[in-house]
């Protein structure tokens, strides 16, 4: 499914996952604890918010992370298909060898900035 992510409310994006993976509502209520297929419907309609620990649980079940389902990221993989090889990580090594303190400094604070936490002390 094609759609533009970044538009994407977090009861769709829960909606596109329950879908991709050929679940459905009643049988997400069931896993998730709900009563019924109701409270998954307005989740997904964007009528009631999940909460973070909510949020965490739904991603857990639908494969993918709550940054996705929250909307921060555009892919739906779960983190440790997200995480890098170690031959990405020797190569970034390779390249941060090359830069000054300075420089390396200046990276971090724009990296920091990039994921909204400019508070890395």
């Amino acid at each position: 499914m094609v759609t533009n992510m970044a538009k994407m409310t977090t009861g769709q994006r829960i909606r596109e996952r329950r879908k991709a993976l050929k679940m459905s509502q009643t049988q997400l209520a069931e896993i998730l604890g709900y009563s019924d297929k109701t409270a998954i419907s307005k989740i997904e309609l964007d009528i009631n918010e999940l909460n973070l620990s909510k949020l965490k649980e739904f991603a857990k079940v639908l494969n993918t992370t709550s940054m996705y389902l929250a909307g921060f990221i555009d892919d739906h993989r779960p983190l440790d298909e997200l995480r890098m090889t170690d031959r990405e990580w020797n190569e970034l090594n390779e390249i941060l060898g090359k830069l000054t303190r300075e420089e390396k400094m200046d990276l971090r604070d724009r990296l920091a900035h990039m994921i909204g936490d400019d508070d890395n002390g």
